[in-house]
Formats: C-alpha cells, sequence, structure tokens
C-alpha cells in the first residue's frame, strides 16, 4: 500500500517536468519550448503584405496627382488648358503637405518643356504656393499609358459593363461582344460603331 503514494509521486513529477519543459529537451507534443527561431520562421500576421500594397498603391496615385500631362497645355503652347488650370489649383493647395516632386510630362522639344515648367512655377505663386525651382521636373511619368484601344474596355468596366443589357453586355444595347442596336463590341458593330469598344456609338 506503501509502494502507490511513491509512484504517484513519481509520476507527478515527471508530468510536471514535461509540462514544463526542458532546457535541452522537448516539451508536450515534441515542441522545443527553448528553440532558437530564426528571423522570417514566424509568418507574419494575416493581411500584412495586403496592408503594405494598398500603401504602395495609394501612394503611386498621390504621386501621380502631381503629374502634368500632355493633355494639360494647350497644344504646342506654355499656356495650361482648362483642365491643367483646375489641376495646378488642387496641386497649390496641397503641395506643403506632400513631398512629391511636379512632374512635366515632356513633349520633345527642349525649349517648350522650359517654358511650360516656368509658366507653372509662375502659375503657384500666383496661388500663393511657393515651390522650389528645382522641384519642378520634367521626366516621364512612372503611370503606365493607355493606349486608344484599350481605352474604351477600361472605360466601360468603371462604368458597370458585364450586365446582360447594359452598356458592354452580351450583345446589348450599348455594345458588347456580340453588338447592339446603338453600339458595337469585339464581335461586330452595330449601328452605332464596331470593332473594339463600338466607338462613340457604343459609349452612347
Amino acid at each position: 500500500m506503501r509502494s502507490f503514494p511513491r509512484q504517484w509521486r513519481t509520476l507527478c513529477l515527471m508530468g510536471l517536468s514535461g509540462l514544463a519543459g526542458c532546457q535541452h529537451g522537448h516539451g508536450p507534443l515534441g515542441v522545443d519550448r527553448c528553440a532558437d527561431y530564426p528571423p522570417g520562421a514566424v509568418p507574419q500576421p494575416a493581411g500584412t503584405f495586403n496592408c503594405e500594397w494598398q500603401q504602395a498603391q495609394a501612394e503611386r496615385a498621390e504621386q501621380d496627382a502631381f503629374v502634368f500631362y500632355q493633355y494639360e497645355w494647350q497644344l504646342d503652347a506654355a499656356a495650361l488648358s482648362p483642365f491643367g488650370n483646375r489641376h495646378v489649383a488642387q496641386v497649390a493647395a496641397g503641395l506643403e503637405a506632400r513631398p512629391y516632386p511636379i512632374v512635366i510630362e515632356p513633349s520633345g522639344n527642349a525649349q517648350l518643356d522650359e517654358a511650360r515648367r516656368m509658366a507653372l512655377y509662375e502659375k503657384l505663386a500666383e496661388l500663393n504656393a511657393i515651390a522650389e525651382p528645382n522641384r519642378i521636373i520634367v521626366a516621364r511619368p512612372q503611370a503606365e499609358p493607355m493606349y486608344g484601344l484599350e481605352a474604351p474596355i477600361v472605360g466601360r468596366g468603371f462604368i458597370g459593363a458585364g450586365g446582360a443589357g447594359g452598356q458592354g453586355g452580351r450583345g446589348g444595347q450599348a455594345g458588347g461582344f456580340g453588338g447592339g442596336a446603338n453600339g458595337g463590341g469585339f464581335g461586330g458593330g452595330g449601328m452605332g460603331g464596331g470593332g473594339f469598344g463600338g466607338g462613340m456609338g457604343g459609349m452612347f
């Protein structure tokens, strides 16, 4: 009868040592609680990299807001178009809060590009937004260009393409794969247009 308490004490000590883990052995289920995990062995929390990508995309979008493209100028002149004037007012409002450079898309004419750079500098000064001259540069924008054939397809995607009978639908009124009464699409043209996207008739 006295041997049972000793056996129980021994089993309890073994169980406690197993639960606590040993400095040079393994704990329950073969897990070494004293192991030295190298950096990167433990994965980041869920959503970590998605958030980083979203932040990077948002930052690129903010940078592109400081880019003046060719269509924001009046033909081959150094004067801003109406859209360019609205744009420069938005840039002036956020100039101090953002560290991005002001980029002018090159025209291929160095003299014209320099004249546009100075015109933009003077326009910002009129709006009480003083920018360092070296902050206004002539360079290619980082955003990828969009070709004419891609524009109608992307545009329809933004206005709800894919419906069965709407714009961009399969054989709908405003274009699609089969064409319709007022527009074309990939498969041919209706009364309003044909080919990729359907032309003006495909948009309306």
